[in-house]
């Protein structure tokens, strides 16, 4: 009888361990894996989890974002998605954090090879190529707005949208 409550005991402490371990690597999922055990893919007929169903884009935040194409506003990127969202000043742009600004490009999956704080005319979060195909992102000090683009080839605006 006395075998039996051993390896009952053991295997009760098992679980226990095993509970506590688990606990212990959800809390710290991002700091090991660099993204949350929450993020899931896109729910049936589109959009993602951070936003609902109307998001195409990539949900960070609470918003819908996209990698704009070289030199387009982000008022010519959500033109297709409802239109601009002030997420994109408030969340990755200049009254958000260059720490977002890296949250949202890592969420859309966009290779870095470095990540700079710079002044460019308000053209909040952004990446430009590098010559091994991966990007520099920057985030921009200067006011974000919805119309600003550079002039200078390359740069590719990140941009929250209404859908």
């Amino acid at each position: 009888m006395k075998s039996k409550e051993a390896t009952v005991a053991i295997i009760v402490a098992i679980i226990g361990l095993v509970g506590v371990l688990g606990a212990a690597l959800i809390g710290n999922w991002d700091k090991i894996f660099g993204s949350s055990p929450t993020d899931v893919p896109p729910p049936p007929g589109g959009g993602t989890p951070d936003t609902g169903p109307t998001c195409n884009g990539t949900g960070v935040g609470g918003s819908c974002w996209y990698f704009g194409t070289e030199n387009v506003s982000c008022d010519g990127v959500c033109a297709s998605h409802d239109g601009y969202d002030n997420a994109t000043r408030s969340y990755a742009g200049s009254d958000g954090s260059s720490g977002n600004c890296k949250r949202v490009l890592q969420a859309l999956n966009i290779p870095l090879d470095d990540f700079f704080e710079t002044t460019q005319g308000g053209i909040g979060c952004f990446a430009v190529q590098t010559t091994s195909g991966n990007y520099y992102g920057y985030w921009d000090s200067e006011p974000t707005t919805a119309g600003a683009t550079y002039g200078t080839p390359g740069r590719r605006r990140i941009c929250a949208c209404q859908r």
